[in-house]
């Protein structure tokens, strides 16, 4: 659902059961879609697949990614990378504590040989 409010965004993945806030989740998937549109370069890809007991969500896109010294103050409230880009600084601070809340995590995750960039989320999955 949070893929169709965005253009250029496709989703793949598989059924995985979550036990989490619905309203929070759906702020931590748009938080990442926000800031792949606002920061990142078209197209956005989102997946989903179930690894062990882990539901590990990707967002993604082809744009010049975060420096690796910059990878964790992003989670910092108010922090932004550069001080002429938009927002408060607070989107990815709350996929943080959002993902942590439901026993997970987010961290940046890139592929240079792909020349793709972006988030992943591990959450508990059930069953």
């Amino acid at each position: 659902e949070e893929c169709a409010r965005f253009d250029d965004c496709d989703f793949t993945g598989d059924s995985v059961i979550v036990t989490a806030d619905p309203l929070l989740l759906r702020r931590l998937i748009r938080n990442l879609l926000e800031n792949a549109e606002r920061h990142g370069r078209p197209p956005i890809a989102v997946t989903l697949h179930k690894e062990a007991d882990r539901a590990a969500i990707r967002v993604l896109d082809t744009g010049e990614g975060i420096p690796e010294a910059e990878r964790e103050k992003v989670f910092t409230p108010f922090h932004r990378l550069g001080g002429d880009r938009p927002g408060a600084g607070l989107g990815l601070s709350l996929v943080r504590q959002i993902a942590r809340l439901h026993g997970g995590d987010v961290a940046v995750w890139s592929d240079p040989s792909l020349r793709i960039s972006g988030f992943r989320v591990d959450l508990p999955a059930s069953g």
